[in-house]
């Protein structure tokens, strides 16, 4: 849900400030706790501290919850111990991959806010209108004295054209006659039209071509009759220094939107048999704490970024489907690798189509399906990522720097990608926003006469759309020609 609201700008930077703040005191407890997070978790913090931020708030929302718990209500839950159940908080959510794609915030109570400082005119003038966000008009004349208004349209045979400016007084040599928007007369200063240069001979000189400064005035006679269909208009400059004319000014206003966080629970079902239990602890000897540890993390970590991943699939879904031809013969390409070269363009037609909506934005990242992915791997600008485990959604590398990861084909399909953009001045302003309170929150689990166990785990957490435009979704074509 979002909310808007004039908010006053210093109480959201003084918010913003005491949040950040109360997290850097949290990073720094948390990294005394190294049997939880490492011993490198302070370092790392600074080089992505946006991520540890969230990180050390969720840390501290889990242990919070934890403690309201018996020691026996844990156990029995989470059939492990309350330190195994930090560790898949930041074994999971530490390795998640949706924070760098969209917009994270980790919440610190079950109603938060994120806000996003939107600017807005202030009243309809010129070629702004009020309310609309002023990045996302094209406008030019907004923040200037310009009007311009019809005198009238050609019909082949009409010569003269006489009119009144709506706005006065009217700046001297600072008025203009336009035919088709090709200008043809300006004036000189004492109140006569005189020809534009390279323009000679467009008036008449036999007639009286003049402008009123004072009353708006206008009389203009062509030489040759503007052809039919052809808009003749007046362009000047109004005087904006008199006192009549203060309110011709433009302004804006900043909007504070506050986006409001409101979690639901993202619950799951896990069952297992005794047998299991027995065979895993009898035959392998695997300590069942770590191993639950370890699957719960990767559980946390694969469902908290699907749910967002596939959001983001369907802003883009919302949009133009963008194509790429991929069989490099078909297309007329000389070699398979020489064709692989030209798929940056599909991605700057991306940013494109962004920024022609909304005339910011472009490409921060990529995710998409296998196939697709394999695609890019053969450009000679990728630049494969090492290290990495892959489980759920995972970064494959940077294409001309731009980041890349895989996702399964129940996400986006193989033959397809998305690209998001994120504002680096101002992270809200993104396409996917996601809030979380609790990354894990679990039911006491039931045994039955079957010797089935079964328990529900879940996390309460907001996925919110804040402009679907951000996303984009390009089908790659012919793949099966390439990848065999």
């Amino acid at each position: 849900m979002r909310v808007e609201q004039k908010l006053n700008e210093s109480e959201i930077k003084a918010a913003v400030k005491t949040r950040n703040n109360n997290a850097d005191r949290l990073i720094e407890k948390w990294s005394k706790r190294k049997d939880i997070v490492g011993s490198e978790f302070q370092e790392k913090a600074h080089s992505n501290l946006n991520k540890f931020r969230n990180m050390a708030i969720l840390l501290e929302n889990q242990e919070r919850y934890l403690s309201r718990l018996t020691e026996t209500q844990i156990s029995s839950a989470y059939q492990t111990t309350p330190q195994n159940v930090m560790k898949v908080i930041r074994l999971g959510y530490g390795n998640t991959i949706r924070g760098e794609i969209f917009n994270e915030w980790a919440m610190e109570t079950m109603r938060d806010s994120i806000w996003y400082a939107k600017p807005i005119y202030a009243e309809t003038l010129r070629d702004g209108v009020i309310n609309t966000v002023t990045h996302e008009t094209n406008t030019h004349r907004y923040s200037s004295e310009i009007e311009i208004e019809t005198l009238g349209t050609g019909d082949g045979s009409t010569n003269n054209f006489t009119g009144t400016a709506t706005k006065t007084p009217i700046r001297p040599y600072k008025a203009y006659v336009l035919v088709d928007n090709v200008l043809k007369a300006v004036d000189d200063g004492s109140g006569v039209w005189s020809d534009v240069p390279g323009q000679e001979g467009s008036l008449a000189t036999t007639a009286t071509n003049t402008i009123n400064y004072t009353t708006g005035a206008v009389d203009i006679t062509f030489a040759s009759a503007p052809a039919t269909g052809y808009v003749v208009s007046l362009r000047y400059f109004v005087d904006t220094e008199v006192s009549t004319n203060y309110d011709e000014l433009g302004a804006i206003n900043l909007q504070l939107v506050d986006y409001q966080f409101r979690p639901d629970l993202y619950p799951l079902e896990v069952s297992w048999s005794k047998k299991a239990e027995l065979l895993l602890a009898s035959t392998l000897d695997v300590d069942i704490d770590n191993t639950l540890t370890v699957a719960a993390a990767e559980e946390l970590k694969k469902s908290m970024d699907f749910r967002a991943l596939r959001e983001g699939y369907y802003n883009a879904k919302s949009n133009t489907l963008l194509q790429y031809n991929a069989d490099w013969k078909s297309a007329g390409a000389d070699s398979l690798w020489a064709h692989v070269q030209t798929v940056t363009h599909i991605f700057d037609k991306a940013a494109a189509a962004v920024y022609k909506d909304l005339q910011r934005g472009g490409v921060t990242s990529i995710y998409g399906g296998a196939d697709a992915v394999s695609y890019l791997k053969m450009h000679n600008k990728f630049v494969s990522q090492t290290g990495v485990k892959q489980v759920g959604g995972y970064k494959v590398g940077t294409l001309d720097g731009i980041n890349v990861y895989q996702v399964p084909a129940s996400i986006v399909p193989a033959d397809e990608l998305v690209t998001s953009w994120v504002n680096q001045d101002a992270p809200t302003d993104v396409g996917v926003s996601i809030g979380v309170y609790i990354p894990m929150a679990t039911t006491d689990k039931l045994t039955f006469k079957n010797f089935y166990t079964e328990m529900g785990i879940g996390a309460f957490e907001d996925i919110q759309t804040l402009n679907s435009k951000y996303c984009r979704r390009i089908k790659f074509n012919n793949l099966s020609a390439v990848l065999t």
